[in-house]
Parts: C-alpha cells; sequence; structure tokens
C-alpha cells in the first residue's frame, strides 16, 4: 500500500471520533481561555473531490480511500483578559451554525470584542455579516491583514461599511491584539495570515488554511489545492511554518481539520504526525 493511504487512513482513523455533531469543545490553558467551534463538522464542498488535487498523479487519485478528504470548517475564540477573540467566522447564513456553536460555549455575539480575519475565503468571511447585511458581531473591530485588504477590495469595502469601525488592518509580525502576533502564510491567497498567541504560560498556533485535507496533506505536505492563489507559496508556507510547530511542541488549530482541529505536530518521515489534544 503506499505510504500516502497508509498514514492518510492513521490520520482520518485517529480522528473519525470527532467528525460527528460536537459543536463546541473547550480548552482551559493557564491563562487561556479557549474554544474550537464548529461552523460545519462535516464539509460537503471537499469530501471525496480529488480534482481538487494539485501535484498527485491520476491514478493516485483514483486510489484514494473513501472519507480520505474528509475536513471541517471550524472557528476558534480565544479569552485573554477582557478580550474575546473570534478567528473567522464560517459560513454564515442557513448553512453554517457558528452562532449556535458559540451560544453552546456560553457567548452571544455581542460578547465578541474583536474578528481576527485568516483570509477572504466565503467559508471564512461568510459569518460577517448578519441577514439584513449588518455587523454580525456589532460591539467587535474587525481585523484584516493589508495584503489581504488590497487582495480583495470590494469585500474589504463591503464589511468595512458594515462595522462601525471599519477594518483595522495589519502587517506581518505585528501584534494584533495583547498575545496575538500576525505570521505570514502567503500562497493560499495573497494576504493568508496564521496567528501567534501567547498567553505567557500557553502558546497556540491558528494555522487558517495552511491545510485542509489531513489525511492526505499530514503525509504529503507537498501537495497543493485548487484553493490555493499560489500552490508552489502555499507549500513553502506549510512546510516552514508545520516546521517550527513540530520542533517547538507548539500546539496548533487549523480550521479544516476535523473537528475540534486542535492537537501537535510531530515530523513523520517526509511528512507529519498530528495527534488531537485532549
Amino acid at each position: 500500500m503506499h505510504r500516502l493511504f497508509l498514514l492518510g487512513m492513521v490520520a482520518v482513523a485517529a480522528m473519525a471520533g470527532t467528525l460527528g455533531a460536537v459543536e463546541m469543545k473547550s480548552f482551559d490553558w493557564d491563562g487561556m481561555d479557549f474554544y474550537a467551534l464548529a461552523d460545519v463538522d462535516r464539509n460537503p464542498n471537499a469530501a471525496n473531490k480529488p480534482d481538487l488535487l494539485i501535484g498527485m498523479t491520476d491514478d493516485e487519485k483514483a486510489a484514494l480511500p473513501a472519507g480520505i478528504m474528509a475536513n471541517s470548517v471550524n472557528c476558534f475564540i480565544v479569552k485573554l483578559g477582557d478580550d474575546v477573540l473570534l478567528f473567522d467566522t464560517g459560513y454564515g447564513g442557513e448553512r453554517g451554525h457558528l452562532i449556535r456553536s458559540m451560544a453552546e460555549a456560553g457567548f452571544k455575539p455581542e460578547d465578541v470584542t474583536a474578528v481576527i480575519i485568516t483570509h477572504f475565503h466565503p467559508d471564512h468571511i461568510g459569518g460577517l455579516l448578519n441577514s439584513e447585511g449588518g455587523a454580525a458581531f456589532p460591539r467587535a473591530r474587525l481585523v484584516v491583514s493589508r495584503v489581504e485588504v488590497e487582495a480583495f477590495p470590494q469585500k474589504a469595502m463591503e464589511f468595512a461599511g458594515a462595522y462601525s469601525g471599519g477594518l483595522v488592518t495589519f502587517e506581518w509580525d505585528q501584534a494584533v491584539s495583547d498575545g496575538v502576533t500576525a505570521r505570514n502564510a502567503a500562497g493560499h491567497t495573497p494576504g493568508h495570515t496564521v496567528f501567534e498567541v501567547d498567553s505567557g504560560s500557553k502558546k497556540l498556533i491558528i494555522l487558517a488554511d495552511l491545510i485542509h485535507f489531513a489525511g492526505i496533506q499530514l503525509a504529503r505536505p507537498e501537495i497543493a489545492v485548487t484553493y490555493d492563489s499560489d500552490p508552489a507559496m502555499a507549500i513553502t508556507s506549510r512546510m516552514r511554518i508545520f516546521d517550527y510547530a513540530a520542533e517547538s511542541g507548539t500546539t496548533v488549530a487549523g480550521m479544516h481539520l476535523p473537528f475540534p482541529g486542535v492537537g501537535t505536530l510531530s515530523k513523520a518521515g517526509t511528512g507529519f504526525g498530528f495527534v488531537q489534544a485532549d
């Protein structure tokens, strides 16, 4: 059996128990309250569509085991002091259920003090506006990479008009809130950003869309997806940040890892292993 398929099935099997209807999982990390929130716990847009993969032969795609492309759409809340930071907003509308997941975690939309966006793809910004076109998180500042704003100016204008504070932009390696630093992860989109969270006693990396299909891209991180605006750059960003997370033992949280998508990476040959956090 090809090493990709063996490791891929191990990865999916290890996470299969978390792919059900669970909508919220909380982590109390000594000074950091962290919440994984399911917007879509099984993402039908991505499942079993090998044409989304770049860097695999047609024979490899045809031989992919059923279910190996399973993924989720996750959002995350970090509570640091008085700040309630929401990372991405999912699909929104009738499809996503972030707001219900937040309620299960004890949060209302007006509790959010900042919405921090990793990039401007629909499954990350669809919940920014309510059904009337206003801000879904009325007390929050909206925080987005300057590069991403310049790449998607129409979207940026729409959201800036809905949020009373407009858009707050940042540069990479800049603090976007106390304890949260933006890091360059360009390639998936021009301004694609991951966030390093440091509570003083616990570190965490919000991976954004560095990985879409754990069953494949853990074992073969050189596989890109058609969603990547620059596949080669996306691979470079994934390898750089995954290597750092694995070497440092830093906890990671992925928007498309099977829910809750939180755990640690380790080196495994030319790829990576992943162990879910308790």
